[in-house]
């Protein structure tokens, strides 16, 4: 089983993949068709993915962290995830403040991540306006 340690570097890895080719459009394109095109049921797929998001949400809710690496996933988790899974519902914005906060600590550290992981950093100060 994994810690949450773990699984955060995990599913940062899984968003970002390598991050050399994170913004090769056609590579992004490719992926996106692919994982399209294996989904049948958007239905379906959303009830899971719901299911899945709200189960992330709820793990990592009294969570606190000093790595920045899982700060930025957290902020994936509680900023962009709930925005498109919740589309359209109060909850889409229910954990804002949350990803807010963490994206202040990454702000605030003395250290400096690699530029493409600024990116969700940023996207969640946006929505924050």
């Amino acid at each position: 089983m994994l810690t949450k340690e773990e699984k955060l570097s995990k599913f940062l890895k899984c968003w970002f993949g390598n991050a050399d080719e994170a913004f090769n459009p056609a590579k992004l394109y490719d992926n996106w068709v692919k994982k399209y095109d294996e989904k049948n049921d958007d239905a379906v797929i959303m009830d899971n993915c719901c299911k899945q998001i709200s189960e992330l949400i709820t793990e990592y809710e009294n969570y606190d962290t000093d790595d920045l690496y899982h700060l930025v996933a957290l902020v994936i988790i509680y900023d962009q995830l709930p925005r498109h899974v919740f589309k359209g519902t109060r909850k889409a914005y229910d954990y804002h403040a949350k990803a807010l906060a963490f994206a202040k600590k990454i702000m605030n550290s003395k250290y400096i991540l690699p530029n493409i992981y600024y990116i969700p950093i940023i996207i969640c100060y946006v929505h924050s306006e």
